[in-house]
């Protein structure tokens, strides 16, 4: 039962330290990121867009903190978004078929920027984790 429980903290800790001990650049993206996600994702949950983000939101903040627990700071973090490959052009898709401005395709629109940019970023991040010594991100003070 702790597993489990663990598997719901283990996010929870992880953004704390990302708060206290990474760049406020971040600070800053981490929230961009993933608060839309989850709040529109809740919001709209009862589309099949809103529940794809926030099954894969949820997927892959689960799967942050465990990599966090294990290897905290560690460019391999990124290798939780994983779960956004088969999603994304889905959500591309439905994103296309919008034909008037709302607030759903305008947060719809976001999720999808935002994840790619995220998975570029990342790629680069898991790249660097492989080929170099440069595994971990530079915390602050340390």
């Amino acid at each position: 039962m702790k597993r489990l429980v663990d598997l719901f903290i283990d996010p929870i800790r992880m953004i704390q330290d990302i708060r206290r001990e990474l760049s406020r650049g971040m600070g800053i993206w981490g929230p961009a990121l993933n608060f839309p996600q989850l709040l529109g994702g809740i919001y709209y949950f009862g589309t099949i867009e809103g529940r794809l983000i926030f099954f894969s939101w949820l997927l892959m903040i689960i799967t942050a903190g465990y990599i966090h627990r294990h290897q905290p700071f560690s460019r391999l973090i990124g290798v939780s978004q994983v779960w956004w490959f088969p999603i994304l052009p889905l959500l591309l898709g439905y994103a296309w078929q919008q034909t008037e401005l709302s607030i759903f395709s305008v947060w719809l629109w976001y999720v999808c920027s935002t994840m790619g940019i995220s998975l570029v970023l990342d790629a680069f991040d898991f790249h660097r984790y492989i080929t170099t010594d440069d595994r971990r991100y530079a915390r602050r003070n340390k």
